[in-house]
């Protein structure tokens, strides 16, 4: 079994589900509306699969955010914890 970084791009199950709520959108309305499975769903949040860039896409503009809300490793822009403290890597 290989193990490290998940094929795919990691998406930030926070945001997600933050974004999700204030949209007023249960899992299935969510999962419909990008075109995906609540099985799949639950493996990009809660096992860290990751998700092709279509996927993102998808779950971006039902949740009417660009990509990089969701999936900060589209952002360019990456911050570092040590401490509590966010700083900039």
């Amino acid at each position: 079994m290989k193990r490290g970084r998940p094929r795919g791009i990691n998406v930030n199950p926070e945001a997600v589900e933050a974004l999700r709520v204030v949209r007023s959108m249960s899992k299935a309305e969510l999962c419909e509306a990008a075109g995906i499975t609540q099985g799949h769903f639950i493996d990009m949040l809660r096992r860290g699969k990751g998700a092709s860039p279509s996927t993102i896409r998808a779950l971006a503009v039902a949740l009417q955010v660009t990509p990089g809300a969701i999936a900060p490793e589209l952002t360019g822009l990456f911050v570092a914890v040590r401490d509590g403290d966010e700083v900039a890597a």
